[in-house]
């Protein structure tokens, strides 16, 4: 026996001789079982093949016809022997691995693995997964991870006289689940920061898998993680929550509310907290479509109802107060002639004569017919006449009156006398048309947000549905052996999702420093044309997607600007995309050209095309044209919203031209420097 070299491992006995087997060997085994037929082995330290024991036969045979990644170590020369599965991962070792010490083969990684080569030599069976290994196969050092198992194969007496590995390198599959993972991480960390309150419900029995600050406020601090919405929040079960829950689960369909009433129960007695909330129960689904928990996502809006509610109040109790307390008094005959007026209205009307017919002289011409009709319907019915009009002043102004008459009867119940007031509530009546338009904007603007909510939870939910779905693949064609070279496809596929999901987050990110005022300019000197050339090239694919043509219209004397070129590159290219998102087999055109110290670029389409009421709310945060375009075409929302801010921190604008049908056109005109002011968003 030669003496032991260091990181050896434990001594190996000789193999014993076996007779030789009749027919090829080893059978089969592809390039490598043909490799190792065509070596002479009369040099090695096994000697001629032809005397190689049985145990050693039958272990090549079954290695060298396996489709697993395997190979031999055999002897005490330890030989090395592999299959074609294992060929790619010996890289540039390859040709002169088959035969050699496989100590020699792998230096340097041998004595990392040294320990567990040991205890298989000494009988036992091992197997570990992404273990990390430090190599340099090719040239340089490198990390890898690695899944293995190392079993003691015996020879025709029963000693120990080799090894079997099943090996396959993970590296790939390591690095990309430790992208997910900070890729959820960071996913986690928004949501947990998110001014909404959020929370996560997997299964059916909706237990807490995620909730962030907004929700745990919401719930009074409680300890939900975990535990199911009926154990932890019996309260919200009591109200029917927990059965909108179900339905949405059984469904696969999104439940929203605006304004609904939840109320907090204490957990040991006392008065329970009443809360609004506005909120979307949305449902996740696995690959295949099945629903597999619930994403509930809202705002606590009780400020905004309890406040509504107040001005309710203060506008019936002042409604009350304005009916008590006249400013004007009048009196009527049974007829409805005007006979008298107190000095207050003579004063307030600048009139000479109110009595009789007069009267009129005073109310606003448009008014007259309808005060005229609800005054007839009063004294034929004898009932309440009351009627809002418009009053001269003694200046001229015409302001809103609110006018109030009762009968006096007498004893028999006939009409002896009309007694009326006539108050001055232009300004309420002015502000009561401010609420009107206040709340319908306010309206308009929740409106908006939950399209924007539902919108958004579908754009964020599809790509990180296919993440999820391709990440889960991933991990089955691992577990079943696939390649790492196989994987790439599906690889891509989630960096793509990735990316996309990232734009959504970054245009809301834009978005929010827009408004809260800290987006920064940056302006540098760059030339025109080549910038519009190669986002034109940019967009190209897009372009070509839906069968579009793009020409370019380009002034030769466009010359230089000075001003943010990644914001004027945002622009234009939103224009162009949307341009190619909404028009099909059609031309789009992006034309630029100089008008003093001025820029203009125009994109132009011959898409769909937009009403004018369309145009009229297209900039508006989180809107689309109207709903179908949304579900037709997709999108947040953002977009144009970005392009006029962007255009208006550059000192310029943006404009659009638009019929349905026949395309639109939108016109970005900027100054070809920066002005030194720097507009507002």
């Amino acid at each position: 026996m030669s003496p032991r070299r260091p990181h050896d491992g434990p001594p190996m006995p000789a193999p014993p001789a076996g007779a030789p087997a009749s027919g090829p060997f080893p059978s089969g085994g592809g390039a490598m079982g043909e490799a190792v037929r065509a070596r002479d082995w009369s040099a090695s330290p096994l000697g001629p093949i032809a005397g190689w024991p049985p145990a050693l036969r039958n272990a090549l045979n079954l290695v060298l016809n396996s489709g697993e990644s395997m190979f031999v170590m055999w002897g005490e020369a330890r030989t090395f022997f592999f299959n074609d599965a294992y060929r790619p991962m010996l890289g540039p070792r390859l040709a002169t691995a088959l035969g050699r010490d496989i100590a020699a083969v792998w230096a340097d990684a041998w004595e990392q693995v040294v320990p567990v080569v040991g205890r298989a030599l000494a009988g036992e069976g091992t197997r570990f997964e992404e273990v990390p290994i430090a190599m340099a196969r090719y040239g340089r050092d490198e990390e890898t991870w690695w899944t293995f198992s190392f079993s003691p194969l015996h020879d025709d007496a029963g000693a120990v006289a080799g090894m079997l590995g099943v090996t396959r390198e993970v590296t790939e599959q390591v690095l990309m689940k430790r992208r997910l993972e900070s890729e959820h991480a960071a996913l986690v960390q928004m949501f947990a920061q998110a001014p909404s309150f959020i929370a996560v419900l997997k299964g059916p029995e909706h237990r807490f898998d995620f909730t962030n600050a907004a929700y745990l406020r919401l719930v009074g601090g409680r300890e939900v993680a975990g535990r199911s919405v009926a154990e932890a929040l019996p309260d919200a079960a009591a109200q029917g929550y927990v059965d909108l829950l179900d339905r949405v689960y059984r469904t696969g369909e999104p439940f929203s509310a605006t304004g609904a009433e939840f109320v907090l129960q204490p957990e040991f007695g006392g008065t329970g907290e009443r809360r609004w909330v506005d909120f979307i129960f949305q449902p996740l689904t696995d690959a295949g479509g099945a629903v597999t928990g619930i994403l509930v996502e809202g705002y606590d809006v009780t400020a905004r109802v309890e406040a509504e509610r107040e001005v309710r109040a203060s506008e019936a109790r002042f409604g009350s107060l304005t009916q008590a307390l006249p400013n004007q008094v009048w009196t009527a005959t049974p007829d409805g002639t005007v006979d008298w007026a107190n000095a207050r209205l003579y004063e307030y009307s600048g009139a000479a004569e109110l009595a009789g017919p007069a009267w009129t002289a005073i109310v606003h011409p448009e008014d007259l017919p309808a005060v005229g009709a609800r005054w007839a319907a009063a004294l034929a019915t004898g009932g309440v006449y009351e009627t809002e009009m418009r009053v001269r002043r003694r200046d001229g102004a015409f302001r809103w009156h609110l006018v109030r008459a009762v009968a006096q009867r007498d004893a028999a119940g006939a009409v002896e006398r009309w007694v009326g007031t006539s108050t001055d509530i232009d300004d309420q009546k002015r502000a009561e048309l401010t609420l009107a338009a206040a709340k319908a904007a306010a309206e308009e603007a929740n409106l908006a947000k939950s399209q924007f909510l539902a919108n958004m939870s579908h754009e964020l939910r599809t790509p990180l549905s296919a993440i999820i779905g391709y990440a889960e693949m991933l991990k089955e064609e691992v577990a079943d052996g696939t390649p790492p070279a196989d994987l790439l496809a599906d690889m891509d596929r989630i960096e793509s999702n990735a990316r996309h999901l990232l734009g959504l987050i970054n245009d809301v990110l834009d978005l929010s420093k827009i408004e809260s005022g800290k987006m920064e300019v940056y302006p540098e000197r760059f030339a025109l044309e080549p910038v519009l050339r190669e986002l034109s090239a940019a967009v190209g694919g897009l372009v070509a997607r839906k069968a579009n043509r793009l020409e370019l219209r380009l002034d030769p004397g466009l010359g230089g600007l000075d001003t943010d070129l990644t914001k004027l590159r945002q622009i234009v290219l939103n224009l162009l995309s949307n341009a190619a998102k909404f028009t099909e087999r059609g031309t789009i055109a992006l034309t630029a050209e100089r008008a003093g110290d001025r820029v203009r670029v125009a994109v132009r389409d011959s898409g769909i095309g937009m009403t004018a009421e369309q145009v009229g709310r297209l900039f508006e945060r989180f809107s689309q044209a109207d709903i179908s375009t949304t579900r037709r075409f997709g999108g947040s929302g953002l977009g144009l919203s970005l392009v006029r801010a962007y255009a208006e921190m550059l000192g310029g604008e943006v404009s659009v031209e638009s019929e349905p049908g026949r395309g639109s056109t939108f016109t970005v005109l900027l100054p070809a420097t920066l002005p030194s002011e720097k507009p507002a968003p």
